[in-house]
């Protein structure tokens, strides 16, 4: 049997979402485009999430897949996944986001056809945060689109930036064939995905079907919840990050100079706002702020933003008074009041 299309969900203490999650994907709209599975991780839960994908397995043999494993990482987990993948697509999905109703079916009927299929296909996602479902209008979920670039993949990955995974289709073909796989970092793997990916060129097609909904339940980014030793883990996969793409920079023939300074620029600005969030020690923050410094950041004349990231860098890495207070800011200021009315 041909299968359109695979769609991997990691599912990491989801429990409250998981349903909801996999009912909208149960709602693709694939009976004119053909068979889809679900393969779903469950990622070391511990919150009843395994309970409800044994009971969407038990309701679903044969379209909803399951792979149990001890808690590994978004990475790892979604590598598991796509060796038992079958679909032509490969779509990956986090386990309390969810789709609109008929969103997948609707992007590979209109845009994967043809003799030569794209190896990537684009759509938006929405960041539906707890301000933006209080007003969002169910109007707007409704299916559309048209094509707003086709090509080349590093003429894309310049003019637009590509650092997430979710909002694409992928050809399991293509991936398997240039060997594209996510590393294993705690953060920024979708960044590093896409990093990889789009050097190999892959012909893209570009759409604005509006059909992805990512979930952030509360409207922050504070990460004092996680434990010192994770969110450590974090800013070095975050560090690792930024150290490959600055050895990719100082290639002067390199053709994806443009996208890599754009998302180099997002990478540094996770970087330091992870890291004001977190009200780490002092060690732990002239550690990781020393490494970061000693990344020589091509900066090009006249972006004063680059600047500006330089200097609170500088600042906070040589006073820890001054990341003390940048930080004060940040979590009690910045973080819990303006970040909400920015939606």
């Amino acid at each position: 049997m041909n299968i359109a299309l695979t769609v991997i969900v990691h599912v990491h203490n989801t429990c409250g979402y998981l349903r909801r999650c996999l009912d909208s994907l149960l709602r693709q709209g694939m009976k004119e485009v053909g068979a889809y599975e679900l393969i779903c991780v469950d990622d070391g839960s511990s919150d009843g999430s395994g309970d409800v994908l044994l009971d969407y397995a038990r309701r679903y043999p044969g379209m909803v897949k399951l792979i149990i494993q001890d808690t590994k990482g978004v990475a790892r987990s979604r590598n598991a996944a796509l060796e038992q993948a079958r679909g032509e697509y490969v779509a990956f999905v986090n386990g309390d986001d969810y789709l609109v109703e008929g969103g997948y079916g609707h992007v590979l009927s209109r845009f994967a056809r043809g003799e030569r299929r794209p190896d990537v296909i684009s759509f938006w996602n929405v960041v539906m945060t707890e301000h933006r479902r209080r007003h969002w209008n169910p109007a707007d979920d409704r299916l559309g689109g048209q094509i707003t670039f086709e090509g080349d993949g590093t003429e894309a990955y310049n003019r637009f930036g590509m650092s997430f995974a979710t909002d694409k289709l992928f050809r399991l073909a293509y991936l398997r064939e240039k060997g594209v796989r996510f590393e294993d970092l705690r953060i920024s793997e979708d960044a590093m995905f896409c990093f990889r990916l789009f050097q190999h060129n892959p012909h893209i097609v570009m759409t604005s079907c509006n059909i992805y909904r990512y979930t952030r339940e509360r409207d922050t980014f504070l990460v004092t919840a996680f434990p010192q030793v994770t969110i450590i883990f974090m800013l070095e996969s975050v560090m690792y990050l930024i150290k490959v793409m600055n050895n990719y920079l100082r290639k002067p023939d390199a053709p994806m100079h443009e996208g890599v300074r754009w998302a180099l620029d997002a990478q540094l600005m996770l970087f330091h706002t992870r890291a004001l969030a977190a009200h780490l020690e002092r060690g732990t923050w002239i550690h990781h702020m020393s490494s970061l410094l000693a990344v020589p950041i091509h900066t090009p004349k006249g972006q004063g933003k680059w600047r500006l990231i330089a200097l609170a860098l500088n600042l906070s890495a040589h006073s820890y008074l001054a990341y003390l207070l940048a930080s004060w800011c940040y979590r009690h200021l910045f973080d819990p009041h303006l970040r909400k009315r920015l939606g």
